[in-house]
């Protein structure tokens, strides 16, 4: 599956390097929003070692990509109420490192 990661409103990134890395070790295609991570303390450089393709811009992650996180958390129930078939679908990622399953 292609997954895409945008930058989210609040310039930070819905998906750690780590959990990249699962993705990609599963056989997905994570396409990740040139300078998304730096507010999480995450670089390109860091998802582009787990297998990631950086692209430029929101709209070339979404339009590459199969499912892709919201902006924000916030707009994720607004999101799923705008779903169509020519949008993709969005979903909440996040890293679990340190957390209880």
């Amino acid at each position: 599956m292609k997954i895409g990661i945008p930058r989210e409103i609040n310039n930070c990134i819905a998906m750690t390097s780590a959990g990249v890395h699962e993705l990609v070790s599963d056989a997905h295609e994570v396409f990740v929003e040139s300078g998304a991570g730096p507010g999480s303390s995450f670089y390109d450089a860091d998802y582009l070692r787990v297998g990631a393709t950086i692209m430029e811009s929101a709209d070339d992650v979404r339009g590459t990509a199969e499912v892709a996180a919201p902006e924000s958390i916030h707009t994720m129930t607004r999101a799923a109420q705008r779903r169509t078939p020519s949008n993709p679908t969005f979903v909440a990622t996040a890293g679990t490192e340190g957390m209880d399953a």
